[in-house]
């Protein structure tokens, strides 16, 4: 009796942080310092594009201005949420590795 592997076809979720070209995979390794500086700068302007993007979308639909439906703009807020909450985890991570780093003696 032979035992088939599970596949699994998740589709990869894109988030503005994601978008930001960073790459998990080990097989380009980025050299440099401007790897890791120039992937956060990325990531930060793509949230604040995201964050842009949901408060025009909230203005034109309360204004009236646009024909805009409001799952878009819903849509568009939680995408903005989802972003945000993904950079606020990201930082506590970077906060409490910098934490573990101070409490190592020496």
């Amino acid at each position: 009796m032979t035992i088939e592997p599970i596949k699994f076809s998740l589709q990869a979720i894109e988030t503005p942080l994601l978008k930001a070209s960073v790459s998990y995979s080990e097989a380009e390794p980025q050299t440099g310092k401007e790897g890791f500086a120039a992937a956060l700068g990325n990531a930060i302007q793509n949230l604040k594009t995201t964050h842009a993007d949901a408060a025009h979308a909230m203005q034109d639909y309360s204004s009236g201005r646009k024909d805009i439906d409001i799952t878009q703009v819903m849509l568009t807020l939680e995408k903005s949420q989802v972003a945000t909450d993904l950079a606020i985890q990201v930082r506590n991570k970077f906060v409490e590795g910098f934490n573990e780093l101070i409490r190592i003696q020496i």
